[in-house]
């Protein structure tokens, strides 16, 4: 096992090694309980967390809606998404570089679907 402080370590670690992970826990942002990641929903933003990552976990995409829209710069995504765009080389962990990416599948910053067909 390995333990973290910064929900962005755990996943540059994972990024950056091929070790198999058995499952991921994170501390839920509202209640402070550790949390399955899998069923989570994180919002990655420029808020201060432990080792600057700006990544949030919630038990739920509403709660993590909600703490989006009090952060600035702030999008909302299922822990699986996340995976997937790590595993993709799609993802920038660092919130300084991850806010001048352009956001993946045609979201903005809130998570919204910026396509004029939705």
């Amino acid at each position: 096992a390995r333990i973290f402080d910064d929900i962005g370590g755990m996943l540059a670690y994972y990024s950056e090694n091929s070790e198999d992970v058995g499952s991921f826990w994170v501390h839920d942002f509202n209640t402070r309980d550790f949390i399955g990641a899998d069923s989570t929903y994180l919002v990655l933003s420029d808020m201060q967390t432990p080792m600057g990552f700006g990544i949030a976990a919630c038990a739920n995409q509403s709660e993590a809606e909600a703490l989006a829209a009090e952060q600035e710069n702030a999008m909302v995504m299922s822990f699986k998404d996340v995976l997937a765009q790590l595993d993709a080389g799609e993802l920038i962990l660092d919130p300084e570089q991850r806010l001048n990416q352009e956001m993946p599948g045609g979201m903005d910053h809130d998570g919204m679907n910026m396509s004029s067909d939705s």
